[in-house]
């Protein structure tokens, strides 16, 4: 047998210390310190700008530009309301007051929004530090010069790919959270609020969040992607997640529309894909315009489809 002192055992000391110096010098590093500050800035920055320009400024156009009109949730004098969900103990919208008996009151979130809100807005910039670290030190399969990625054609193609692999990991994975079980135990939170605005999109399950964050982050360990691509992915991805969640009406002919996933948060069985509807559409599980085509609700099902 060895001994402690023995050759097993220093082994065994090298790779914890070693471990320990990756992670202390990942989270000082210059790559932790931008793939953090670039999900966190950006998202904020997104909101809120969402949530000023529409919901502070345009309440009296309220029907020309939100999803559900009807529902005027956060818009009106509660939208100029300052809250960063890492400091902030009391989230904005709280007040149920009415300003008139003819009014709508105004929106109220769920009690512990600003608890997993911060936990989830932490991990996602976190995740992305973590995953900008790696790629920098060599440890995925991104490239960084174009003649590595295959050219322009390798560049293109393979972002491309990207986009699809995540939306057809995304779909799935949205499928199994609304598995009766899943659904219950971690999906059933974010679908508490039926008409989403800024900042509703991180009251979600942290364990379902990771999730989310495995598919998101996943291309530079699967593809060969070119950091360009990679940059320009997560941007695309990250301002469709928000815009998704902001109850503004914004649409990309062919290619995306924010009230598709409006539209899932209120019916639940539908429009589970992200961010474009053709996992939906050969799944039968679509309902809303696309190219085009309209397609009803409830959907009609498809060869593809699955059991619900």
């Amino acid at each position: 047998s060895t001994k402690p002192g023995g050759r097993e055992g220093v082994s065994l000391g090298k790779r914890v210390r070693n471990t320990t110096t990756l992670w202390g010098a990942m989270m000082i590093s210059r790559p932790f310190a931008a793939g953090f500050s670039f999900i966190l800035c950006g998202y904020l920055s997104m909101s809120y700008s969402l949530q000023y320009w529409f919901y502070a400024r345009q309440q009296a156009r309220i029907k020309d530009w939100k999803v559900q009109p009807e529902r005027q949730g956060g818009s009106g004098p509660v939208a100029y309301s300052i809250w960063i969900p890492l400091i902030s103990p009391v989230p904005v919208n709280t007040d149920t007051h009415k300003s008139s008996p003819d009014s709508p009151p105004s929106k109220v979130r769920a009690r512990d929004h600003w608890v997993l809100s911060s936990i989830n807005l932490a991990m996602a910039s976190s995740v992305a530090g973590t995953v900008a670290h790696l790629c920098c030190r060599g440890r995925t399969r991104m490239v960084f010069t174009l003649q590595d990625a295959g050219g322009v054609i390798g560049l293109l193609g393979w972002t491309g790919a990207a986009f699809a692999l995540h939306n057809v990991a995304e779909y799935y994975w949205h499928r199994l959270m609304h598995h009766r079980f899943f659904y219950s135990r971690l999906h059933k939170l974010h679908h508490f609020y039926k008409s989403p605005e800024p900042f509703d999109d991180l009251y979600i399950h942290p364990l379902e969040a990771a999730g989310y964050y495995a598919i998101l982050y996943s291309p530079p360990f699967a593809l060969p992607i070119h950091a360009l691509g990679f940059g320009f992915y997560m941007a695309i991805m990250g301002l469709c997640g928000v815009l998704d969640h902001s109850g503004v009406r914004v649409r990309v002919p062919g290619l995306y529309a924010a009230e598709d996933h409006d539209l899932h948060h209120s019916k639940f069985e539908v429009n589970y894909a992200f961010p474009h509807p053709l996992m939906d559409i050969l799944h039968g599980t679509f309902s809303g315009t696309c190219m085009g085509f309209r397609f009803p609700y409830p959907p009609r099902k498809t060869w593809l489809s699955l059991p619900r």
